[in-house]
């Protein structure tokens, strides 16, 4: 119900203050693993792959190894700027985002 999702917001300040670290954990994380993540500061985090078959082969792969993500390709976004769609919730945790950007590290470099 809308009522209630908008009296969570304006009660409970903890669920977006967490999701705001989980998002910033993510992006730095990210860089460090040398992954290379689209400007965004929202939940939704674009992960640049470039080539289309790519980021259709890299998300069929996380998601074989369970992690849900989408790929995003033209004409959604412009030529050779096919991403994944990564989206952090307030029920995921710092070790949700670690295994997920390792397991995506070590996907990404097995596609080069």
């Amino acid at each position: 119900c809308i009522k209630t999702a908008v009296q969570m917001a304006q009660s409970q300040q903890w669920r977006r203050d967490k999701l705001l670290c989980l998002i910033n954990y993510f992006r730095e994380q990210a860089i460090l693993q040398g992954i290379t993540v689209g400007d965004s500061n929202t939940a939704i985090q674009p992960i640049i792959i470039g080539d289309s078959q790519k980021a259709v082969t890299v998300a069929t792969e996380l998601k074989r190894l369970g992690f849900c993500t989408t790929a995003i390709r033209p004409p959604t976004v412009a030529v050779n700027s096919a991403r994944l769609r990564i989206t952090l919730t307030v029920n995921h945790e710092f070790a949700d985002i670690k295994k997920l950007l390792d397991v995506m590290s070590r996907v990404l470099n097995e596609n080069r």
